[in-house]
């Protein structure tokens, strides 16, 4: 057997975050009747109320008060009321889930609790049950309406609802809730006990409780909580909300093997519950059980593990923790002694904490033939897979210093007979060292190097990069693309930040994003920055990104220069440059000298072809990092140049031999009633300039001329992600600035406010849930007739497109999917034609492709 063989226990603290969407409190009337009373918190110029046994708590926000038709349920009296709740609780919640996603649903329910954030304006969540079933209420703004709420009463609930995650959402129009009087005769709460069954995806949202849970491990770190084992399956207990601090000190409280009482939870998912106040938990210290003495010569010991694997920075081999047995307990640690810090090690499947190890040893005189078995952190271990010459080695994470860990042993094989308990403990002034955030020089090119082919991040380091500001797609957060600049190498910038905090063991935390402006940052500014690595996407392929924080500017745009490669055959002719580097939108000039016999054929930059100026040389502007201007040359001769004969008018040459450089003259007249389609040069369109269709010719040459009917619209499509989204034809941007140089080449600059997002091989995403509201404006070279705009609102979202002047105005959509089934196109159309089309969404949007439609 391999002597060095180690068993790794881990102690996860899984870390939750929390996404808190902002409550939107637009509702604008709230509804009395004579037969019933309205409460709510606003402010109205006149109100009206009469006696009534029915209570409705509305969180609108209202500046005046109007009367609904008979239909309202808000009208019904209280006998009435009671009389909705007809057929069971499963009858009830078919019909609720149901309801189409956007639309206004109906519930009948016991409250059940309330979770109420105060750093969110105190918007609450209601959790209410209908049997085993959950009702769940999110965005309930109005923390006046809440508190007139009372747990354990039964309410009709009226608001939109949420297909996608099952509940109704209070963020655009209010939830109203209306006492039922004698409700808890027909609709009673049934809560989840967990001592019977392990929570599934069915209890999401329920409230759940048990007497049984066993506490197994308390994490003290930056989310608190405790892992309770409960009917044989270990659960996350922790919490959020208004009460969270009293919670926390709570849960801290508690120790290994206390048993739990869990009065009240929230089931978070299949495996986490949040306690909501401190008064729904309670631990107790069960009694020692009787068991009989292990036999003396079947007791081993434990001791010291070797600190192999257990040391790092400044907790060296020289100061090792101290291990101080007592029969059968160890102390660990002293006055200032540190449990290392351990960075991961994705080779053993390490996770970076802090970690102790302690080594058991058998009895010298235990029987070959049996088998002990090992009972750690719920864990059930056989010695013959964990020992080694007669001892084992348990590595094992520590999450909190308060905490005793215990180890039982039963070396006679079976768990009917007596264990010998082993216990882990700390001595006072032992502490878990802090890794500290240290700063490693690198490149960016280095980082891509780094596994993209999952979502992750890199928790354990700081990077210091070179970079190139190389692409701001959203100013307002600061996120772009940065590239490097030995290399030319891009990686996406997730976001610029002031600083990075650190927070319990080597968490980090970037906080206050910047943007490029406040700043000082434009396109080509070269800059340090100290960057986080990470990994992220919707699916496959992800996206290898970096966050941090801007170090220094190096270099301004204009001082950063590149070098311009010429690429040209020395023995047909020459290349001078006025500018062997040129900085970002630099002007630099090209002489292009033929030799005898051969003329300039093709110039072109970046590959965009370069037609002479009135000097007969060659102007372009420098980008960042590459820049290639390439020659080619062919022979001095007269070629030939063909047209077609096109129908339903003429195309003539202005000559049909000619040498390289000439300028040619195409003259179209289509027929009556026809107009021209479109003019090609070799296969390419080129658009007429100043009412002529000119080129310079560069061989031998093949022109085509179309004309079309003088009534039929041409149209222009802008693809934003055809392979996930779209199904019209056209060209794929790679950025949202390359949209200038698709389709025809009619739009001529964008400009938006707001959050709009965009990266190849996506949708241009317009709002977030921080900034709903976007405008986008479109600037184009001719007049257009008509827009037609391929988009979705985001899933489950109700969202508005307006255009400025069109016939239309705007289209609501309100089942948003934000996926490729939710995609429709959306025409607007324009009474007289437009070069200016400004597009704002209220809500967030996906646009996946734009065709415009003109004479």
């Amino acid at each position: 057997m391999n002597k060095n063989k180690k068993l790794l226990v881990l102690l996860l603290a899984p870390v939750l975050a929390l996404s808190l969407a902002a409550c939107n409190n637009n509702n604008n009337t709230s509804s009395t009747t004579s037969s019933s009373t309205s409460t709510s918190s606003s402010t109205n110029t006149s109100s009206t109320t009469t006696p009534s046994s029915t209570t409705t708590i509305s969180s609108s926000t209202s500046t005046s008060t109007t009367t609904p038709d008979s239909s309202s349920s808000s009208s019904t009296t209280q006998g009435n009321l009671l009389d909705e709740i007809t057929g069971t609780a499963d009858e009830r919640y078919a019909t609720y889930k149901a309801t189409a996603n956007g639309a206004v649903a109906t519930a009948y329910a016991e409250l059940v609790a309330v979770e109420t954030f105060p750093q969110n304006n105190n918007s609450s969540n209601l959790y209410l049950m209908d049997g085993t079933h959950a009702i769940k209420a999110i965005n309930v703004s109005d923390y006046n309406v809440v508190q007139q709420l009372e747990v354990g009463k039964v309410y009709k609930v009226v608001g939109v609802y949420d297909q996608a995650k099952n509940r109704l959402n209070g963020k655009n129009q209010a939830v109203t809730f209306e006492l039922v009087e004698g409700g808890e005769t027909k609709v009673q709460a049934v809560k989840t006990n967990l001592d019977l069954a392990a929570a599934t995806t069915d209890n999401f949202d329920t409230v759940a409780y048990s007497t049984t849970g066993v506490v197994t491990d308390v994490i003290n770190g930056t989310t608190k909580s405790i892992k309770v084992e409960i009917a044989g399956k270990t659960y996350t207990v922790q919490t959020r909300g208004a009460n969270a601090d009293a919670v926390n000190e709570v849960l801290m409280s508690a120790s290994n093997n206390q048993k739990v009482n869990i009065k009240s939870a929230v089931v978070y998912n299949v495996d986490t519950l949040n306690v909501l106040n401190a008064a729904d938990i309670e631990f107790t210290t069960p009694d020692t059980p009787d068991v009989p003495d292990v036999p003396t010569k079947y007791k081993g010991t434990i001791g010291a593990a070797t600190q192999e694997g257990l040391t790092v920075g400044s907790v060296s081999a020289e100061k090792t923790l101290t291990y101080t047995v007592e029969g059968d307990k160890v102390t660990v640690g002293g006055t200032d002694e540190l449990v290392a810090y351990v960075k991961a090690d994705e080779a053993t499947g390490v996770t970076a904490g802090n970690y102790i190890g302690v080594k058991i040893t058998a009895p010298a005189d235990l029987d070959a033939s049996l088998n002990p078995i090992v009972v750690f952190n719920s864990q059930q271990l056989t010695w013959t897979d964990i020992a080694s010459e007669g001892s084992a080695e348990l590595k094992f994470e520590v999450t909190s210093i308060t905490s005793t860990y215990t180890i039982s042993v039963y070396w006679e094989g079976s768990l009917e007979k007596a264990a010998q308990v082993f216990t882990v403990e700390f001595a006072t002034g032992t502490a878990l060292q802090e890794k500290e955030i240290t700063i490693v020089d690198s490149t960016i090119s280095e980082l891509l190097k780094k596994d993209g082919s999952k979502m992750w991040t890199d928790r354990e380091q700081l990077y210091r990069v070179e970079a190139v500001v190389s692409e701001i797609t959203n100013t307002t957060m600061g996120n772009g693309k940065v590239m490097d600049p030995a290399t030319g190498e891009e990686i996406t910038l997730y976001g610029l930040c002031d600083s990075v905090e650190v927070f319990d063991n080597a968490t980090l935390k970037f906080s206050n994003n910047k943007t490029f402006s406040s700043l000082n940052l434009v396109k080509g500014d070269k800059v340090t920055l100290v960057v986080q690595y990470l990994v992220y996407g919707y699916s496959a392929p992800y996206t290898q990104e970096v966050q941090g924080y801007l170090e220094e500017k190096v270099a301004g745009v204009n001082d950063v220069k590149y070098t311009v490669a010429v690429t040209a055959d020395a023995e047909k002719g020459t290349v001078e440059l006025d500018k062997t580097q040129v900085a970002l939108g630099e002007t630099a000039v090209a002489t292009v000298t033929a030799k005898e016999g051969w003329a300039a054929a093709k110039v072109e930059f970046n590959g965009v072809k370069l037609t002479p100026n009135a000097e007969g040389k060659y102007e372009f502007t420098g980008a960042i990092y590459t820049n290639s201007l390439v020659v080619e040359f062919a022979e001095d001769l007269q070629y030939d140049i063909t047209i077609n004969t096109p129908e339903n008018g003429t195309a003539e040459l202005s000559a049909t031999k000619a040498k390289i450089g000439t300028e040619i003259t195409i003259t179209v007249s289509p027929a009556e009633g026809y107009k021209v389609d479109y003019v090609k040069v070799n296969g390419e369109r080129i658009r007429a300039v100043d009412g002529a269709y000119k080129f310079i010719l560069s061989g031998t040459t093949s022109v085509e001329v179309a004309f079309m009917d003088a009534n039929t619209l041409r149209s222009s499509a802008y693809v934003i992600c055809a392979d996930k989204y779209s199904n019209v034809s056209g060209p794929f941007p790679s950025s949202i600035s390359s949209l200038l140089k698709s389709g025809e080449d009619i739009v001529t600059s964008v400009s938006a406010t707001g959050s709009v997002a965009y990266k190849s091989g996506d949708a241009l995403k317009f709002g977030s849930s921080s900034k709903p509201n976007t405008t986008f404006v479109i600037n184009l070279s001719q007049k257009v007739t008509s827009i037609i705009i391929r988009a979705t609102a985001w899933k489950g979202s109700t969202s508005t497109l307006t255009i400025d002047g069109s016939v239309e105005s705007s289209v609501t959509t309100s089942q948003g999917t934000g996926d490729s089934s939710g995609y429709a196109d959306y025409t607007f159309t324009f009474a007289e034609g437009v070069d200016t089309i400004t597009v704002s969404a209220a809500g967030r949007y996906l646009i996946s492709g734009l065709t415009f439609l003109y004479a």
